[in-house]
């Protein structure tokens, strides 16, 4: 029996990912409200990314000057191969009755290097997160891990506080696997949580953590906020239909709950009174996916204080009403996850069932609403080709009015109908080996790549990576360009008159009003043209000069071109 069981909290987090996970402040108020003993060891300023050279990180780079910034804008990293002594350190210091980590799959390697450094000290741990969800076969591989917590987290740290408390043991927790020398005993599922009855507790994060740059703003608190756990649909990429199946599968209800508005008010004005909130990030799936009365009930509360707030959504979510209202209550950014332009592809693969037709006319509706918005593309998925990579960027032209685009690579993350997909196809392998070493390092400094390997015509390796790195140049010039984007001593002289006319003005900037604007700086091209002294092809300026024409007719008689 331990009267105050002493609780661990261990995030292995990817390095420099500075907003607080919710999780554990989550956690941090479970075990306050039972009165257990808390600390937390995290990963995130563990990185090699600067060399080993630089001692800090400013948030505020390359908005302010150094000389203009005090001791509090600074967050001190330290070099990746210090976070295992420390985290020893931490666990000797604190004595910690149970260790309980939640990981990703990304930084899953980086949990079992700090759980292997102290398997001698012999203390419990549970190891939870999504990886342990959908994949805990490859987790109990290690035997530094000694118990496995499924889904959610909520229940099954009470449930060991309690057990520690009582002296009871905690091999047959409700939601967990427990690891014995020979085997392992999956336990009966746990009964999904009341979202509505946590407030998070950040205390264990610095408030430098909170700063946050966006839409070309500091904002001084930022804070987290979930209002939504689950989402309604069933995208390939996302591990959210997963999350439903596992809950359905297990008879403990439907995995999708929403916060009533009075409490995301009341847990909005806690977090106000507390750490100063002057804008909220809110990690929703899909935030407007919810219905009308709940929309005009948020409405209602958060007008009273209107703080700026972005979420992601998707297109078709939005209509003239639900815009204004979003709009006038304090809605400051959206993210949309378009993924894929080719409709065809998205439908088949996706099952993202929505037309490109469709979309625009959605599209057009945000556009009119002027809130700045960023889109979400995903490059080198089971079966893509060169030619619907370039449909994405294709699409995003035509959308006009974002302001930012958020590019990666497909990773192939356990839960999702995709990777099963690269699986059966024979694009990945379907066991899961980690290297320890190589993998922490590839996390540690930086580096992420793309595993997926596909036959031609296909995209290849190589290709996914020029286009990711070239994707804002394929979307922002026409067609009859990309001969010129692709050949690399063009790079950086299209990169700056990308920059120089998307970026011209405030980063904040959205919808109709970022349409006019770009449409008059491709208007005022003819003399930057006329005057450039440039290794690009003539076919350079000419494409340069169709766009101009298909903007201002009038402009063909400066160059000769048919629009």
């Amino acid at each position: 029996m331990i009267e105050n069981p002493r609780i661990l909290l261990v995030y292995p987090n990817i390095p420099l990912m500075f907003s607080p996970p919710i999780s554990m402040a989550i956690f941090t108020a479970i075990c306050k409200e039972m009165n257990a003993p808390v600390d937390l060891f995290e990963t995130t300023a563990y990185t090699d990314q600067f060399g080993g050279s630089r001692k800090i990180i400013n948030q505020k780079k390359g908005y302010v000057g150094r000389n203009q910034l005090d001791d509090n804008d600074w967050i001190t990293i330290q070099p990746a191969s210090q976070a295992v002594p420390d985290f020893v350190k931490k666990v000797e210091e604190f004595n910690p009755d149970l260790i309980l980590m939640s990981c990703v799959e990304d930084s899953f390697s980086t949990g079992i290097a700090l759980l292997e450094s102290i398997k001698d000290k012999n203390i419990p741990n549970i190891m939870g997160g999504v990886f342990t969800t959908f994949a805990p076969e490859e987790v109990l591989k290690y035997d530094c891990v000694h118990q496995l917590c499924h889904q959610e987290g909520e229940s099954v740290v009470r449930e060991a506080i309690e057990r520690l408390r009582d002296g009871r043991p905690l091999d047959d927790i409700p939601g967990t696997t427990y690891r014995y020398e020979d085997h392992a005993q999956k336990n009966m599922p746990a009964a999904l949580v009341d979202i509505n009855e946590i407030t998070p507790d950040f205390e264990f994060f610095d408030k430098k953590r909170f700063g946050r740059w966006q839409g070309g703003k500091w904002f001084n608190s930022s804070m987290q906020m979930e209002t939504y756990r689950g989402c309604p649909y069933q995208c390939t990429y996302c591990n959210s239909p997963g999350q439903r199946a596992f809950s359905k599968d297990a008879g403990t209800g439907n995995f999708m709950r929403r916060k009533s508005a009075d409490v995301i008010k009341a847990e909005f004005e806690y977090f106000y009174e507390e750490h100063g909130v002057d804008h909220v990030n809110f990690v929703d799936d899909s935030f407007l996916a919810r219905p009308m009365k709940e929309l005009e009930a948020f409405a209602k509360v958060w007008g009273e204080h209107k703080t700026p707030f972005w979420c992601n959504t998707r297109i078709e979510n939005c209509t003239p009403e639900i815009m204004q209202m979003m709009k006038e209550c304090g809605m400051y950014r959206i993210t949309f996850g378009l993924e894929s332009g080719n409709e065809g592809y998205r439908r088949d693969y996706l099952k993202r069932n929505v037309t490109n037709e469709k979309y625009l006319h959605h599209i057009d509706i945000i556009n009119r609403s002027n809130i700045p918005y960023s889109l979400n593309v995903i490059i080198g998925m089971p079966f893509e080709t060169k030619e619907f990579a370039l449909d994405t960027a294709r699409f995003a032209r035509e959308c006009g009015g974002h302001d930012a685009y958020n590019v990666s690579a497909w990773q192939a993350y356990h839960g999702t109908e995709l990777r099963d997909i690269a699986v059966k196809a024979g694009f990945i392998s379907g066991d899961f080996s980690w290297n320890l070493e190589d993998k922490t390092k590839d996390y540690n400094d930086g580096t992420f790549t793309s595993l997926i390997k596909m036959p031609k015509p296909y995209l290849q390796p190589e290709e996914i990576k020029q286009i990711v790195d070239l994707f804002p140049l394929y979307a922002y010039f026409p067609d009859e360009m990309y001969p010129e984007i692709e050949r690399p001593e063009n790079y950086e002289e299209l990169m700056a008159i990308y920059q120089s006319e998307y970026y011209a003005t405030d980063y904040q900037e959205g919808g109709q009003e970022k349409i006019e604007r770009l449409n008059e700086a491709r208007k005022n091209r003819k003399e930057l043209v006329l005057n450039t002294k440039s290794n690009i092809s003539d076919g350079y300026v000419k494409a340069w000069s169709k766009t101009c024409a298909n903007h201002d007719p009038s402009i063909e008689d400066h160059f000769g071109v048919v629009a």
